[in-house]
């Protein structure tokens, strides 16, 4: 296969109805315009959203979404979507396929492939190096390029299938920095408000600090934990007839949450998995120091803290408040690494 890279064809569950959408995979929106800034050619298919039959541009690329199929049909948009990777094909021979998500995606990366053929490069997100993953026996995963996202989830992956796979992360833009002296806010915690998330330990962590400092605190996510959360801050707020101590502000898009991430001091991150944390770089660009359960590509730095525990983590932000960022240790996560490490792999 030729070094001379010039398209690659992305295979993702969903992706940004049109260029105003900054929620929907915020992460790989900076990955993909940092490609095209470097001469590469794009196209994504988004197998599940939005949920139409349409070819559309994104940042000067295509992208190409379907109907929304039951889930009995789900071979039936499988088949669809490899049948349009070969029509891209035939129109602007693809160099890479590359898949996110060890599922659907990768699925049809691994079959059209074949039929092409072409390389296909697959990372693994979140959840899916957990015990349990349906596509692990479906696809033939020790012969596959596999890529993780941080050594946590590259550890998880290896005790659960053996294998042993190349870490890259994922990285911030340094352009998108927002610079706000002023830190209004003492805690923030970002993401999606479901069990494996936690944060009903952050709810409870805010309250013990609250028993001896005044903290202020949000956090910006939606999920079906949100009733729940809302009610267990009012239970625990001692003063029933003030606001409450910590504001759920529901879903923001990517901006909103840069400028709040911003005008905040710590990030308190509860999650009991993550495989990346894509939050933790996005912190650090803003800077904003971190007290974090030990997840995702997070580790310990003058503007880092790691707890295993509740107690653990209040004393970690008792700790955090008396402190101010270290520009001495800047942002580790750059887009521009990721880019260059994944460029040796496309190549391989």
């Amino acid at each position: 296969m030729t070094t001379n890279l010039t398209h690659i064809v992305f295979i993702i569950p969903g992706f940004a109805k049109n260029e105003a959408d900054t929620t929907c995979m915020p992460y790989l929106q900076v990955y993909f315009k940092a490609l095209q800034n470097h001469g590469f050619k794009i196209s994504i298919i988004a197998l599940h959203y939005p949920s139409k039959n349409a070819v559309y541009k994104w940042n000067n690329c295509n992208v190409y979404s379907f109907d929304k199929y039951a889930k009995w049909q789900k071979p039936l948009l499988w088949l669809k979507a490899i049948r349009t990777i070969i029509s891209i094909n035939k129109k602007e021979p693809i160099s890479v396929l590359h898949s996110f998500w060890l599922g659907e995606c990768a699925l049809v990366g691994h079959w059209a492939s074949k039929i092409i053929p072409v390389k296909h490069l697959n990372t693994l997100m979140g959840q899916d190096v957990l015990e349990g993953n349906k596509f692990c026996k479906i696809l033939p995963i020790k012969s596959m390029n596999l890529v993780t996202l941080s050594h946590f989830h590259q550890q998880v992956f290896l005790k659960n299938y053996h294998i042993k796979t190349p870490i890259i992360f994922f990285g911030t833009n340094k352009k998108d920095v927002i610079k706000n002296k002023t830190k209004m806010i003492d805690f923030i915690g970002v993401g999606s408000l479901i069990p494996i998330k936690n944060y009903s330990l952050f709810v409870e962590v805010i309250y013990e600090l609250n028993k001896t400092n005044s903290v202020s605190a949000v956090i910006i996510g939606e999920g079906e934990e949100f009733k729940m959360l809302s009610q267990k801050i009012k239970d625990l707020n001692p003063d029933q007839s003030g606001e409450n101590e910590i504001k759920l502000l529901g879903l923001l898009n990517n901006e909103q949450v840069l400028s709040y991430l911003a005008q905040s001091k710590i990030l308190l991150h509860t999650s009991n998995h993550e495989g990346f944390g894509m939050v933790f770089a996005e912190a650090l660009q803003q800077e904003v120091m971190v007290v974090s359960t030990p997840v995702g590509s997070i580790f310990e730095s003058p503007n880092v803290m790691l707890a295993n525990n509740k107690n653990n983590l209040v004393k970690a932000c008792q700790t955090m408040l008396t402190k101010t960022y270290d520009q001495q240790f800047p942002n580790p996560f750059d887009i521009e690494k990721t880019i260059e490490d994944y460029k040796n792999y496309y190549k391989i």
